[in-house]
């Protein structure tokens, strides 16, 4: 999660051909723009095309666009991580369509108002 960690990682000795990629949604274009391989993120899970809005846009050289699909990811992980993300995520998914199922020990269901908020602001967000 932290950016000065990833940088640190650059400067190792790494093998011919491997591959830095960050974790963080945050972070996905500024490790690209670092010289990172990629993001593997949760958000992808959710949002896939937006993610790979932020690759597409980075790859050609549309910065503008690819720091605006950047802040997206930013705003929903903000968002997602306000009450708990796996459950947040599943909410998400189920909005588009996908069956989740309840959640399990230790998570806990969102309450409806939780749910009702989360969707409205993700969907405010994605239509910026």
């Amino acid at each position: 999660m932290d950016f000065v960690v990833l940088q640190e990682y650059q400067c190792l000795d790494l093998p011919q051909g491997f591959e830095l990629v960050t974790g963080n949604d945050a972070q996905a274009l500024p490790a690209l723009q670092a010289g990172c391989s990629g993001a593997l993120i949760a958000l992808a899970s959710v949002y896939p095309a937006l993610a790979q809005s932020v690759w597409d846009c980075f790859q050609a050289g549309k910065l503008d666009e690819a720091q605006a699909a950047q802040k997206k990811l930013i705003l929903l992980r903000s968002l997602v991580r306000e009450i708990t993300p796996i459950t947040s995520h599943k909410k998400l998914l189920e909005a588009q369509g996908f069956r989740m199922g309840p959640a399990r020990f230790p998570m806990r269901d969102l309450s409806q108002h939780e749910a009702d908020d989360l969707l409205t602001r993700a969907q405010a967000i994605l239509a910026r």
